[in-house]
């Protein structure tokens, strides 16, 4: 368990010495099903089971996904957007 309290033993890319992106990245390269991010300057397997884990937020709120990445608002509960007249969640895609 790193310092975040995410195991890591559990995250594909620490065999081939990186550690996994902590939240759903933009994925830069994809080779062999493998997915990968950047995160902190830093290079980061992008797992399937953190993206999921957004888009169930997304749709557990009142909200939804955006399907832009437009901000205009933030706050401690994450970033908003707004589109066809209704407020959403931006993704942390963006």
């Amino acid at each position: 368990m790193n310092n975040d309290g995410h195991v890591e033993d559990q995250c594909w890319a620490s065999e081939q010495g990186y550690s996994c992106c902590q939240r759903c990245n933009v994925v830069l390269i994809e080779e062999n099903g493998q997915k990968w991010g950047v995160e902190n300057n830093q290079w980061c397997g992008i797992q399937d089971s953190v993206c999921e884990a957004e888009e169930d937020v997304c749709q557990s709120s009142d909200y939804g996904c955006c399907e832009t990445c437009n901000q205009y608002y933030v706050d401690y509960t994450g970033r908003y957007g707004y589109e066809n007249g209704q407020w959403c969640l931006v993704k942390n895609t963006c």
